[in-house]
C-alpha cells in the first residue's frame, strides 16, 4: 500500500522469554511491523528453512531479531544459520552477554546490531533506526 511508512514488513523475533518476547512484538507491530515470534532456535531456523528459498528472501521478510540464550541452541548459531540461508537480512542481535565477544562473533556481518539486554522501547526503535528502518518515536 502506497500510504504505508517505509520499513514495514515481517520480523522473525526468536526470543523464549515471553514477557520480553511480548514488549518486543508490542513495540515491532506499533511500528507497523507483522511479527512472527519463534521461542527458541529449533522453531527460528525451521521458520527460515520454509520461509527462505535458496537464498531467497520473500520480500515481506525484512528483519531477524535474535536472543543469544536461547534453552535449546545457541542464538549465536542460529544467527549463523540464518545468515547464510538469508545474507542479505538484516539481524538485531539481543543480549546481556559481554558486547565485546559478540563484536569480534560477528566481525564483518554487514546489517547487523547488537541490542544489549534488558532493553526497552527506545533502544529497541534505536536499534532499527541503526538498521535503517524509518521509525517514529512512541513516547
Amino acid at each position: 500500500m502506497a500510504d504505508e511508512p517505509e520499513g514495514l514488513g515481517t520480523v522473525l523475533l526468536v526470543e523464549d522469554e515471553p514477557i520480553v518476547a511480548l514488549v518486543a512484538q508490542q513495540v515491532l507491530e506499533e511500528h507497523g511491523f507483522q511479527v512472527t515470534v519463534a521461542p527458541h532456535g529449533e522453531a527460528a531456523l525451521s521458520h527460515a528453512r520454509s520461509a527462505f528459498t535458496e537464498n531467497e528472501v520473500p520480500s515481506d521478510f525484512v528483519l531477524a531479531m535474535i536472543d543469544v540464550g536461547l534453552p535449546d541452541i545457541s542464538g549465536v548459531l542460529v544467527a549463523h544459520q540464518i545468515r547464510s540461508m538469508a545474507p542479505s537480512l538484516p539481524i538485531i542481535i539481543a543480549s546481556g552477554h559481554a558486547a565485546d565477544e559478540l563484536e569480534q562473533e560477528f566481525q564483518g556481518f554487514e546489517t547487523l546490531t547488537l541490542l544489549g539486554k534488558p532493553y526497552d522501547g527506545t533502544s529497541l526503535q534505536n536499534a532499527l533506526r541503526t538498521m535503517g528502518f524509518a521509525v517514529r518515536n512512541l513516547d
